[in-house]
């Protein structure tokens, strides 16, 4: 060991520490400062950036000893004496952050760079913090934060340049060519006005913690003498295990034990996915592999230690014996029945068939003028949440009770999985979900290596931990979205669409951790769209391959829009009409309403038609024309990408049913109201970013009739929280949100019943608002309807609170004591809200290089409970979109190497690539949820990946090409156009 002298924070450390102590470790470790934060080990994200002699340093690649006698500054020592500093306070204006993880490293770099550069332009902010990964936001309030501190005058010098001035809005027709990306700000269309705390943009209440680095991670939760453990995996995609040596392994001092697939055998039960699904292959997976493995990063093997140090020491002395195994790679070979059988317990690859037909078309196609044939292709992605997976457990033998410790999106259904398959009731499990740094589908199981974990605790009867590298999480955690579709659509001379059919593949990776047919039945159920569909036939085909397992990734129906919108495109390419007209013709108008899509859905309170012609309008069609036939005859390759999407959101139970999957769409709620009047409330979603405390808050206080500001908010734990559904989809504040609501007036309407009987008023009860005698609550008030306004009855909810609970006897006749409303709320089958998105891009023919230059989005999500937060998920959505379309990629080898298992390698796109995402509001609020939320968190997605994409094709036209293969990586796209000579546009 080695002593170390850190000045942090100006406070003097002296730390023992291996010469090998990164430096992120000995300031979490050593200094207890957790604000720093890991999230890729290769200094790529910059999420660990430190200040060292005030300059910034990643400290995931500095050791400790490098730090020794220098001065290092972190997140936490930003914050002054009177609270946060004026950039993080604008941060918090500017809803600059989601889910946190990333947002120290950034403050800091922002923090060295304004001190250098106080006077700095957007283009060289945007520069500063290109080193900064961030998978929530899409970075535009992130710049839009770091351009207000730099024009605040606490931050700014005297000596600013005069031409540098707030950044403004595109307005309609304009277009923003800044070639160093686009400006900070959004402008803000048909939003809805709002007097009451649904719809108030108000500031999220869960900032403070995530901006002064006093957040809690998995990875930052305190758990003295606990365990580590590092996962032995398979540097093979297929191949079967013959020994296992760990001797050397175990002989290392600090030790504790190695086990395998064949002690997880023994402690656990194995995960089958059977559901009663026609053609659907019932799977089994072990809880470790004990015969064979089946991707690289496969574990086989756990090493647990006292310190995570040694258990990656001691893992890389574990020898494993493999007998290779041709992989399955091929989604072909595995269709015709050429490739290695994945899972020998089946007798094929292909582990779910469907064939569906509604209408006649048969008929349809006989008829057409044309049939127009179409490809469309994704490539396999990853989630890459900032923060990887991880987990911590402790078994309390005493009271034989687990508590678990995670990042899950769903506490109470990850419980029952959890309980079930450690042979425990779930009285003995206890889930908690503190801060959560991203997911988007990721964390919604329980993953092998959690239920490793978990098991160990218990069978070594101590506290043991895991987190997951940067390499892990590439690798072995979960892929999504290597989906294709092969579409023949019969129509008219005009662009009328007559019939489709559709052929749908998907590969679901390794293992079956979802039913097989799970995303891709939704990207069947979503290809009518907004459009007039009636004749429709599909076929869907799901198999094994040795790759990373698949899952739900946020929107995993994302596939539906591109390959609508493009089969629009083509239509209006094959035809010679103008995409705009074709989709006009096609599309279901609100008079039209409620219409029965050919699968059987039904749509009610949408849009399309509206927020289409709205984002057209505001876009200004005609004028952008005529600049690419200007700019075309320059060189200038311009293009304009337009989606229109439908994007399911509740997910009901009944929605399940009909699905022929076991479970329930409900969500619950509990708000009580205590004797000192303080009001409490909790819901079961969990959050990842997405500001629930603060939505959750304001539908309390709007079904309550209390201040936003004046309502608690506990999420995450399942011993405090009702058994509900969790975060996933676009639920959170349809379902989430309304039962919450629907709570608070319950509560209310006992509330109302007790002022009624303190002041002497008769007359009936309402519901959730004012009763027939005016009685109803405001700001924590009773007050009462007179002469068109409202008056004060001198009673307050403290008073009424303290009669429920103290003066049982002077409560109306009948009524229990307390203040307490529990509800369980099952929204309907689905409900759906709607897009349009409109994507500028020019591309350079020689790079391959394609840059946004305008993006707007008209949405209609109803009644937004906080604008603010919307807009944040619709940037972020985009954003995660783009990245698929233009960069992210999972990639093998011939043998199943995975060739991105890195930052490095898989790229995300950062602030210098974002572009700057207009938003016109067109709300209609839905008549069948509670305050008429819809939902809209992964519309975004769907929208980005048909608008660039066609974008894209748009410019590109003079060179006869479209792109049907995804992602149009810039030295791809060269690849493509090099030696094609463009034609030019005529009038």
């Amino acid at each position: 060991m080695t002593g170390v002298g850190i000045n942090v924070n100006g406070r003097k450390y002296g730390l023992e520490v291996e010469p090998r102590t990164l430096l992120s470790d000995a300031l979490r470790d050593g200094c207890g400062l957790t604000g720093t934060h890991v999230g890729c080990e290769h200094g790529v994200c910059g999420a660990c950036t430190v200040l060292i002699e005030g300059r910034p340093v990643r400290s995931c690649l500095m050791l400790a000893v490098q730090a020794d006698g220098q001065d290092v500054t972190t997140v936490e020592g930003l914050a002054g004496p009177d609270g946060l500093n004026p950039l993080q306070e604008a941060f918090r204006a500017e809803h600059g952050l989601q889910c946190g993880f990333c947002t120290p490293g950034i403050l800091v770099t922002l923090t060295a760079h304004l001190a250098d550069h106080p006077d700095a332009t957007e283009a060289e902010l945007r520069h500063a913090v290109s080193g900064n990964l961030c998978r929530c936001t899409g970075y535009q309030n992130v710049i839009a934060a770091a351009v207000r501190a730099a024009r605040s005058a606490s931050v700014r010098s005297a000596s600013a340049r005069p031409d540098e001035t707030e950044p403004t809005a595109t307005g309609p027709g304009e277009t923003n060519t800044a070639p160093t990306g686009p400006a900070a700000t959004v402008p803000v269309g048909t939003e809805p006005a709002t007097s009451g705390p649904l719809g108030a943009a108000i500031t999220r209440r869960e900032d403070h913690r995530l901006l002064s680095g006093t957040a809690t991670f998995v990875d930052d939760i305190a758990l003295p003498g606990a365990l580590h453990t590092h996962f032995v995996r398979s540097p093979h995609a297929h191949a079967s295990i013959v020994t296992i040596d760990a001797s050397a392994a175990r002989g290392i001092q600090g030790v504790v034990g190695v086990f395998t697939g064949a002690d997880l055998a023994a402690w656990t039960v194995p995960l089958r996915i059977a559901p009663p699904i026609d053609g659907l292959v019932p799977l089994e997976t072990e809880s470790l592999p004990t015969a064979k493995v089946r991707f690289v990063g496969d574990p086989v093997a756990v090493v647990v230690a006292d310190s995570r140090y040694t258990a990656e020491d001691a893992a890389a002395l574990v020898r494993v014996e493999y007998q290779l195994l041709q992989p399955a790679l091929d989604l072909a070979a595995s269709l015709e029945g050429r490739a290695p059988l994945v899972d020998e317990t089946v007798d094929s690859n292909v582990v779910f068939r469907e064939h569906f037909s509604a209408g006649d078309a048969a008929t349809a196609f006989a008829g057409a003028h044309r049939v127009v044939r179409t490809r469309f292709s994704h490539q396999r992605m990853t989630h890459a949440p900032m923060e990887t997976r991880g987990c911590a457990a402790v078994w309390d033998a005493g009271r034989a009770e687990l508590t678990m410790y995670t990042g899950t999106q769903v506490p109470h259904p990850y419980r029952t999985q959890l309980a079930a398959r450690l042979r425990l009731a779930e009285h003995q499990v206890r889930v908690i979900v503190q801060d959560v740094g991203g997911s988007f589908g990721q964390k919604l199981i329980v993953h092998r290596e959690e239920l490793a974990v978990a098991a160990l605790a218990r069978h070594l009867d101590r506290p043991v931990r895991w987190r997951e590298d940067r390499v892990e999480n590439l690798t072995a955690a979960l892929s999504a979205r290597e989906d294709s579709a092969e579409v023949e659509t019969a129509v008219t001379a005009d662009g009328r669409i007559l019939a489709m059919r559709a052929h749908l593949t998907s590969d679901f990776g390794a293992y079956a951790l979802f039913p097989a047919n799970y995303m891709l039945r939704v990207v069947a159920m979503m290809l009518p769209n907004a459009y007039r569909l009636a004749d429709y036939e599909y076929d869907m085909t799901v198999v094994l391959s040795n790759k990373i397992p698949a899952s739900p990734m946020r929107a995993p129906m994302a596939i539906c829009t591109w390959v609508t919108e493009g089969t629009i495109d083509a239509i209006a390419r094959d035809l010679g009409l103008d995409p705009v007209e074709v989709r006009e013709r096609n599309m279901l108008r609100e008079s039209e309403l409620p219409h029965v899509t050919a699968v059987g859905e039904t749509y009610e309170d949408i849009t399309p038609y509206r927020t289409y012609r709205t984002a057209l309008d505001a876009y200004g069609y005609a004028e952008f024309r005529r600049r690419q036939r200007a700019d075309r005859k320059a060189g200038i390759y311009r293009g304009l990408g337009i989606a229109c999407l439908v994007e399911p959101t509740t997910y009901g139970s009944a929605f399940y049913r009909a699905a022929g999957i076991p479970g329930s769409g409900h969500e619950s709620a509990w708000v009580r109201i205590d004797p000192s009047g303080a009001v409490v409330a909790s819901v079961g979603i969990a959050p990842a970013g997405q500001g629930h405390e603060t939505t959750i808050a304001q539908a309390v206080a709007a079904g309550l009739g209390v201040r936003p500001e004046d309502v608690a908010v506990r999420l995450g734990d399942t011993e405090v929280a009702p058994y509900g559904m969790g975060t996933r989809g676009a639920r959170s504040g349809t379902a989430g949100g309304g039962a919450a609501l629907l709570a608070a007036q319950r509560l209310k309407d006992k509330v109302l019943a007790i002022a009624r009987e303190q002041l002497g008023i008769s007359g009936a009860l309402g519901s959730g608002a004012a009763d027939e005698s005016g009685l109803d609550v405001r700001d924590g008030e009773i007050v009462r309807a007179k002469d068109g306004g409202v008056v004060g009855t001198g009673v307050a909810l403290v008073d009424i609170a303290r009669t429920a609970y103290l003066d049982p006897l002077s409560l109306p006749p009948g009524m229990e004591p307390g203040l307490v409303a529990h509800l369980a709320y099952d929204p309907p089958p689905m409900t759906y809200s709607n897009a349009a998105h409109l994507c500028e891009v020019v591309v350079d023919p020689v790079t391959g290089q394609v840059r946004i230059e305008r993006y707007l989005v008209a949405e209609d999500a109803g009644t937004m409970i906080n604008p603010k937060v919307v807009e944040g998920q619709i940037h972020g959505a985009v954003m995660l979109g783009t990245g698929g379309v233009l960069y992210e990629g999972v990639s093998y080898d011939a043998e199943g190497n995975n060739l991105t298992p890195t930052f490095r390698d898989y790229v995300l796109p950062s602030a210098q690539e974002a572009p700057r995402i207009e938003v016109l509001h067109c709300g209609t609020p839905s008549s069948r949820t509670p305050g008429g939320m819809k939902g809209m968190s992964e519309g975004g997605v769907m929208g980005s990946i048909a608008a660039v994409t066609a974008a894209v094709n748009d410019a590109i036209a003079p060179f006869g090409l479209v792109m049907e293969d995804l992602p149009i990586t810039a030295p791809r796209l060269s690849d493509l156009l090099a030696g094609r000579t463009a034609a030019l546009l005529t009038e």
